[in-house]
C-alpha cells in the first residue's frame, strides 16, 4: 500500500492529475476539498474565521457564511493574516485528510493525496511518495489570472511569489508531470505512474 502525495504551484494542474488518478480507479483525498467542506456556511470554522477576521468577510452579511474569494484576496496580500488563517484552518484539515487516508488505505493498493502546500506545510510525513505537477511560469500566470476574476499579473505573480518556487518543488520530488503538455499525453503519463504504483508500492 502507498499514499502518493501530489503537489505543485496554485495554478499548475493539480486537480485534473488527482482526477486522472481518481478516474483509474485510485481513492483520492484533497486538502482544498476538505478544507472548502470545514468552512462551509454554518459550520464553526466559518464562524471563528469572521469573528476573527471581521464581519466584513462574512457572505451576504451573514455571520455564519464566509466569503472565501474576499478573505482569499487578502491573505495573499499580507503574509502576517495568511499566516494566521493557517494556524486556524491547517490543523483540522490535516487532522481530517489523515482519517481519510487511512479509511482508504484499509481496502486500496495506492491512495492519492492532493496537499497544495505539502512542502511549505511539513507534510511529507504523511505520504510515501511525491508527486510534483508543474508548468512554465506564463502558464501558470495565466491560468491564475484567468481563473480569479479581475485578477491582475501583478495579483497573480502575488500568488505564486506566496509559494515555494517550482523547481525547488521539482528538485525535492520523486516523480514530476508537465502539464503543459497535450492532455492525452499527461493522461498517459498518469496512467504508467499509477501502474508503476500499484505493482512495485513505495
Amino acid at each position: 500500500m502507498s499514499v502518493l502525495g501530489i503537489t505543485g504551484g496554485v495554478a499548475t494542474g493539480k486537480s485534473t492529475v488527482a482526477a486522472m488518478f481518481a478516474n483509474l480507479g485510485a481513492p483520492t483525498v484533497s486538502a482544498d476539498v476538505i478544507a472548502r467542506r470545514l468552512t462551509a456556511p454554518g459550520t464553526e470554522l466559518a464562524g471563528q474565521l469572521i469573528r476573527h477576521f471581521g464581519r466584513e468577510f462574512a457572505l451576504n452579511n451573514d455571520e455564519g457564511a464566509l466569503d472565501r474569494v474576499k478573505l482569499a484576496q487578502v491573505v495573499f496580500e499580507n503574509v502576517g493574516l495568511r499566516r494566521q488563517l493557517e494556524h486556524m484552518v491547517h490543523p483540522q484539515v490535516i487532522a481530517q485528510m489523515q482519517v481519510e487516508i487511512d479509511h482508504n488505505l484499509e481496502h486500496a493498493s495506492v491512495v492519492v493525496a492532493e496537499i497544495p502546500l505539502l512542502f511549505e506545510a511539513g507534510l511529507t510525513c504523511m505520504v510515501d511518495k511525491v508527486l510534483v505537477v508543474s508548468c512554465k511560469p506564463e502558464t501558470q500566470l495565466a491560468r491564475i489570472m484567468a481563473r480569479v476574476a479581475g485578477s491582475t499579473r501583478e495579483a497573480a505573480q502575488k500568488r505564486m511569489d506566496s509559494q515555494m518556487p517550482l523547481c525547488e518543488k521539482t528538485g525535492l520530488a520523486d516523480y514530476v508531470i508537465d502539464s503543459d503538455q497535450r492532455i492525452e499525453s499527461e493522461a498517459a503519463d498518469v496512467l504508467r505512474l499509477y501502474e508503476l504504483l500499484r505493482r512495485d508500492g513505495v
